[in-house]
């Protein structure tokens, strides 16, 4: 009984690593994609979860994204993308979290005429 608990644990584990991984990744390349200007936070939105979807994070997983510029006194703006999901439970004895954030952050480089300033919650 030890070893089946301690194999599924492993599985769990792993697969818990992975999405993680997946959406740390994801929030880079949004954070990446904002940084270049966000002309419409729907498209945005989309690309940035299908960028999450093909790392892992598939819709099943309820992930939500959101992008929010700050302007500093010493520097030029950043934008902060924030990844959430919730994970897979596979094992029901196995703990994971309920649910898991990752976030990016990058100076922007550009803002579009017209583009989204304030963010895209």
């Amino acid at each position: 009984m030890p070893l089946f608990a301690l194999v599924f644990g492993i599985l769990q584990y792993g697969f818990l690593f992975f999405e993680v991984q997946g959406a740390a990744a994801a929030a880079k390349d949004g954070a990446r994609a904002a940084s270049q200007g966000i002309s419409s936070c729907a498209a945005w939105r989309t690309w940035t979860l299908a960028r999450a979807s093909g790392n892992g994070v598939t819709s099943d997983l309820s992930p939500t994204v959101t992008a929010t510029f700050q302007r500093f006194d010493t520097g030029d703006p950043v934008v902060t993308v924030t990844l959430r999901f919730l994970p897979r439970k596979l094992v029901p004895l196995v703990p994971v979290p309920t649910t898991v954030t990752r976030t990016a952050v990058t100076d922007v480089e550009n803002v579009p005429a017209g583009g989204v300033t304030s963010g895209c919650p």
